[in-house]
């Protein structure tokens, strides 16, 4: 697989806070070869779906992180940490230095500080317990039944 790193500099940093269903922080800097180069991360409290051709709206805890240049989708996810002397992180084909990868490691930290994101981690370790329980009590019928 190969990856084209793009170069960046002359780094700058905006947030962008909406409230309701989402909270948005978005990274931005010019590339060394003046392209605009931007990370969004949003958290998502709430979804709209449809329920037989009606719209409702549920609760949920979605956290997106997406990489663009130029307006293009490149990326997503977390940062990857590199191995480079210039580069320190790279999310699909961006490649970032140092200083733009505290930018984003802080973003993820706000949002991951946040009363719905603990919240879900919450829900989420509950819901292992008890699925651990489950398995648990499964294998041991599935044992005693001898199949």
């Amino acid at each position: 697989m190969c990856y084209k790193l793009i170069l960046m500099n002359n780094a700058t940093h905006k947030t962008n806070n909406e409230t309701g269903n989402t909270m948005k922080k978005i990274i931005t800097w010019k590339t060394s070869n003046n392209q605009n180069a931007e990370v969004k991360l949003t958290l998502n409290t709430k979804e709209n779906i449809n329920v037989d051709g009606d719209q409702i709206t549920v609760k949920c805890c979605d956290f997106d992180i997406d990489a663009y240049v130029d307006n293009s989708h490149i990326g997503y996810g977390k940062p990857e940490k590199l191995n480079h002397p210039v580069f320190a992180a790279k999310i699909g084909c961006l490649a970032m230095k140092q200083e733009i990868l505290d930018k984003i490691e802080a973003a993820i930290a706000e949002i991951e500080s946040t009363e719905e994101w603990q919240e879900k981690l919450k829900t989420e370790k509950e819901s292992a317990k008890i699925d651990q329980e489950y398995e648990t009590h499964r294998r041991s019928m599935k044992k005693q039944m001898g199949y």
